[in-house]
C-alpha cells in the first residue's frame, strides 16, 4: 500500500476517512470543515461515496475479484452516465458474474435490474484488433435511474 500511495498519491488522499455531516441546502456529506471544495460537491454529477474491491486466489491459480460501488446521482447528466453500465472481461481466462444491481430512490423505494438484462459484447477495440477478441464487455442498462438516486 506505501508503494501504491507514493506513485499515485490522488488515490491514497481518496482513500482517506474523515468526519461527515450534512449540509441542510446540500443533498451530500460534505467534511466536518466546509470549505471551497466541500461546497463543489454538491455541484458534481455524482459522487462516488464507496468502491469496495476484493480479490481471493487460491492455491491451483484460480482467483476470484468481487467489486461493490455505491454511487449517488446528483444530477440528469450524472444519472445518464450511469444508465448503461459496461464490465469488461476476458473471455477466456474470466466469467463475469452480477449479483445485484439496485437503485435506490429518494422516496424509499428500491428498483432492481436483474442479472437477466445484461448483454456480452465484443470489446470495440477487437473489431480494429482480431488479436483481441477474447475481450468482452457485459452491459447491464439500469432500470429507472434519475437524479437523487442511489446506485448500488
Amino acid at each position: 500500500m506505501f508503494e501504491l500511495c507514493q506513485s499515485f498519491p490522488s488515490f491514497c488522499a481518496r482513500l482517506r476517512v474523515s468526519l461527515l455531516r450534512i449540509r441542510p441546502n446540500c443533498r451530500w456529506p460534505i467534511r466536518s470543515t466546509p470549505g471551497p471544495r466541500a461546497s463543489l460537491l454538491c455541484q458534481r454529477g455524482l459522487i462516488i461515496e464507496r468502491y469496495e474491491a476484493t480479490y481471493k486466489y487460491n492455491h491451483d491459480g484460480t482467483g476470484e475479484r468481487n467489486t461493490f460501488v455505491r454511487v449517488r446521482m446528483q444530477t440528469e447528466a450524472g444519472a445518464r452516465q450511469f444508465s448503461v453500465l459496461s464490465f469488461p472481461f476476458t473471455s477466456a481466462t474470466e466469467v463475469t458474474k452480477l449479483e445485484s444491481l439496485v437503485a435506490h430512490h429518494p422516496d424509499g423505494t428500491s428498483t432492481e435490474t436483474p442479472a437477466t438484462d445484461g448483454m456480452e459484447m465484443p470489446a470495440p477495440v477487437s473489431q480494429q484488433a482480431p488479436l483481441y477478441s477474447d475481450l468482452k464487455l457485459l452491459q447491464v442498462p439500469v432500470r429507472s435511474l434519475r437524479a437523487g438516486d442511489v446506485l448500488e
